[in-house]
């Protein structure tokens, strides 16, 4: 597969981090969890390349990034419940969208904190108004 080089914002980037641990984090298989770690080394040395270790260092040690991390694993774990309703632990699209707006506003957050601004994520109800 050819790679391209696109630049993302840094809640993207931390996001997307959050994301690939989680992942590394449940998965069982041994090659999909190898790929998994190849990919988060290749996304941490891109962003501590862009950011420098220092920052990067203070970024992920943050109380904001844990709250990311934490809020997506709310999500995943959702999304699991909503999948198989299994031991009757069935959670609703309501549900799972408030885990959602709060992933959301822990990526503002952490975009609040590092670089002075809430990010780009912006999300808007069906009815078009913004949450």
């Amino acid at each position: 597969m050819k790679k391209i080089n696109i630049q993302i914002f840094l809640d993207e980037s931390c996001d997307r981090l959050c994301i690939l641990k989680i992942k590394y984090e449940q998965v069982k298989d041994a090659k999909l969890k190898q790929r998994l770690a190849a990919s988060i080394i290749e996304l941490e040395n891109r962003m501590v390349k862009a950011l420098g270790y220092k920052t990067y260092q203070k970024i992920i040690s943050s109380p904001e990034f844990s709250a990311l991390h934490d809020a997506n694993f709310l999500v995943f774990d959702g999304v699991d419940k909503a999948k198989n309703d299994k031991d009757g632990e069935f959670i609703s699209g309501y549900e799972l969208d408030f885990l959602n707006v709060k992933r959301s506003a822990a990526k503002r957050n952490l975009m609040g904190k590092f670089c002075g601004t809430d990010g780009e994520e912006l999300k808007i109800k069906k009815s078009g108004e913004q949450i």
